[in-house]
């Protein structure tokens, strides 16, 4: 979860520009960058 929804990583951010860019971001399934405090939140519902 963390790899993918939180981390930016250094290739994709560069083919975005500069925009900080997720693999989850690349693949369009989520259009922000997640704060670890947020999977804590789907783990505690």
């Amino acid at each position: 979860m963390y790899y993918n929804f939180c981390r930016s990583h250094q290739t994709l951010t560069k083919n975005a520009k500069g925009i900080h860019t997720t693999p989850a971001m690349a693949a369009a399934v989520t259009d922000h960058v997640w704060k670890v405090a947020e999977i804590i939140a789907l783990l505690s519902n």
